[in-house]
């Protein structure tokens, strides 16, 4: 994974506080395979309902740009009462648990 200690610490802290303090964050895509180099940071997140989640996500992602230096960040949102979608399944299968 090409995260260090302090960026998981920032994104999870950030995502508990932009998010909800229950959800859990993964990191998927190009960032999690160690032989490559530079790529954005995919995050797939899921919780439970939250209030406003669009507000939300763009809170978080100007919170994590600002802690983190500018660099590309894509955020998947998955409302853990509603139905899984492919890419999902997919980032949460694929992806390491921060």
């Amino acid at each position: 994974m090409r995260l260090s200690s302090q960026e998981r610490d920032i994104i999870v802290t950030n995502v508990h506080q932009y998010i909800a303090s229950d959800a859990k964050v993964w990191l998927f895509g190009s960032r999690c395979d160690d032989s490559k180099s530079g790529g954005d940071i995919d995050l797939y997140i899921e919780s439970d309902p939250i209030n406003k989640p669009l507000e939300s996500r763009i809170y978080l992602k100007i919170a994590l740009q600002d802690a983190l230096g500018y660099q590309k960040i894509d955020l998947v949102y998955h409302d853990r009462e509603r139905e899984m979608q492919p890419i999902h399944e997919i980032a949460k299968a694929e992806g390491i648990l921060l």
